[in-house]
């Protein structure tokens, strides 16, 4: 797949974050202050987090 970052083009992988990985990612993603923690307690499933690595 073809990511842009502002002007840098980039071609990457996507995969879901695993069990292991998901909290540590969740909790960077949280600090941003995004609300991803109000997101996930109004929704009906669980939210994936989702990994790009170069590719």
């Amino acid at each position: 797949m073809a990511v842009q970052v502002k002007s840098d083009h980039h071609t990457a992988r996507a995969r879901v974050a695993t069990a292991e990985e998901k909290p540590e990612l969740w909790r960077i993603m949280t600090a941003t202050g995004a609300p991803y923690d109000e997101f996930q307690a109004k929704a009906d499933r669980e939210i994936p987090v989702v990994v790009l690595e170069p590719g």
